[in-house]
């Protein structure tokens, strides 16, 4: 397989990034878009994205987080949403957190950053980015509003566990032991009052218990009382 490399300079954003890379890409398929420091996420989500996108639709790898802040917010409308098990609303759009409203940001429903699109459709949709917005630059996520108004449907896929949308954001994050540890330290259910789910038997809540294993990160820390993981 021959791979391509291509540099974004100046940094204008997200949908600035994927305007560098869209003229190597071929004027058909399924463009599937990850993020560079998220190395957790597995094969059979990656597979579940593109499923999803099926070459017609727009799919959007979403997770629920009981603290969303800093992430994007998933905007629906009131019926049946786009994807397998889901009664929400259609997305309508992804709303960034600098530019949301404080309706908005009570949404827990958030975009990891990853998707999967026609690459015909992809191309026309980064054509038409604009850059008025809070932060000045190119938002990937203003695609969605294209695919809406454009009558092309948008699907939601989700990861098996939060932790494959962790991104490395520190040394600490980035090591060898870091991405074992969160690896093996995969959620189990819980039933303590701080958490969603019932308790597989051997492991401890990382809500109420100090020996939980943990990490520094601040998507760690926002999903924690959602999800447990085994103690040490």
């Amino acid at each position: 397989m021959a791979f391509s490399f291509v540099r974004q300079e100046p940094q204008r954003g997200t949908g600035h990034a994927v305007q560098q890379a869209q003229p190597a890409l071929a004027g058909e398929g399924i463009t599937l878009i990850l993020n560079g420091d998220v190395p957790l996420v597995e094969l059979a989500t990656a597979r579940a994205l593109v499923k999803a996108c099926g070459g017609t639709r727009l799919a959007l790898l979403t997770v629920a987080l009981q603290d969303p802040s800093g992430y994007g917010r998933i905007v629906r409308g009131e019926g049946e949403g786009e994807g397998e098990g889901e009664s929400k609303g259609a997305v309508l759009g992804i709303v960034e957190h600098k530019d949301a409203s404080a309706a908005e940001r009570t949404i827990t429903e958030v975009y990891t950053g990853m998707m999967a699109a026609p690459t015909a459709a992809l191309g026309r949709w980064l054509a038409r980015l604009g850059n008025h917005n809070a932060q000045g630059e190119f938002y990937l996520t203003d695609i969605v509003a294209f695919a809406v108004q454009d009558g092309v449907p948008v699907a939601t896929a989700q990861p098996g566990s939060p932790l494959e949308v962790l991104g490395v954001n520190s040394p600490r994050a980035s090591s060898p032991s870091w991405s074992g540890t969160s690896r093996r330290a995969r959620p189990r259910r819980c039933s303590k009052p701080a958490c969603a789910w019932p308790t597989q038997r051997g492991s401890t809540c990382a809500a109420s218990s100090s020996a939980a294993k943990t990490s520094t990160s601040t998507s760690a820390a926002s999903s924690r009382a959602a999800w447990c993981w085994p103690a040490a």
